[in-house]
């Protein structure tokens, strides 16, 4: 699948360490966006979009956790990381 990092022993820890780090620079300008004074609704918008079509792509291939439930689940979190 393009994009998604496969071993020859058909592992994705390399694929995984690689989503996580691209995930927490794009958090990183997040924070700094927010530091400047952007609003709480259009960094969820951006969240959403960078973010968690990171996390997601391939994730149904990969037998994980549906795009749906985890985009329902995470709508009720905040930006500091506390649920809810």
């Amino acid at each position: 699948m393009l994009g998604v990092t496969v071993t020859n022993h058909l592992s994705v820890s390399e694929h995984v360490r690689d989503v996580i780090s691209r995930c927490a620079q794009s958090i990183y300008a997040l924070k700094l966006l927010r530091s400047h004074g952007m609003n709480d609704d259009e960094l969820r918008t951006i969240y959403k979009s960078v973010v968690l079509a990171k996390l997601l792509y391939a994730m149904p291939a990969q037998g994980g956790v549906s795009p749906r439930r985890m985009t329902r689940d995470d709508s009720k979190r905040s930006f500091d990381g506390a649920s809810g």
